[in-house]
């Protein structure tokens, strides 16, 4: 049985979209006991940009997390081809290592790449569009959902493993 065969019956779900999105990973990340993994493409932690520094507090979130004895990872997909999208995944990265958070960068191994957009954390999982960038505050239209189902929150954790696993495994160049 694949995650997308599989039936979750006790599945609450709810629709998250443009700046809603921010607060209801924020909510996921403070919330979080046991494990919140996070597989996201791109993380424009640009503070040029970010003038509010919304997307620095979200891997500040992380760190807490993390820091509270929370499972924390973080996989950021990121481009090996496009320059400015190379150079905001390498900036995140640097971020959540200085903060302790663990992260690997996706596009840094050979042939691979995520282009998810997942938060994990305990029995909810949140899925959809948002990268964490300006869009996610409503700058930009998007969508997500967010499910609660410790079943599928498994289900996922698995496929997480997976691809983190995987990453680490091949050949890694960081400077993608």
């Amino acid at each position: 049985m694949t995650i997308l065969s599989a039936a979750y019956p006790a599945a609450e779900v709810t629709r998250v979209s443009d700046g809603d999105y921010s607060e209801a990973v924020l909510r996921l990340i403070r919330s979080s006991v046991a494990q919140c993994l996070c597989d996201v493409f791109i993380i424009d932690h640009d503070l040029q940009r970010d003038l509010d520094v919304r997307v620095d507090r979200v891997l500040l979130e992380l760190a807490a997390a993390s820091w509270r004895g929370v499972d924390t990872r973080l996989l950021i997909g990121g481009s090996r081809d496009v320059p400015e999208i190379r150079g905001a995944t390498l900036l995140a990265w640097e971020r959540a290592r200085e903060l302790g958070v663990e992260a690997r960068l996706a596009a840094a191994s050979r042939g691979r790449s995520s282009h998810a957009k997942l938060v994990i954390a305990d029995g909810s999982v949140l899925i959809g569009s948002h990268n964490w960038s300006r869009g996610m505050f409503g700058d930009e239209t998007q969508d997500s959902v967010l499910l609660e189902s410790p079943a599928l929150a498994a289900a996922m954790r698995t496929y997480f493993n997976d691809k983190w696993t995987a990453v680490s495994r091949d050949d890694y160049d960081v400077s993608i």
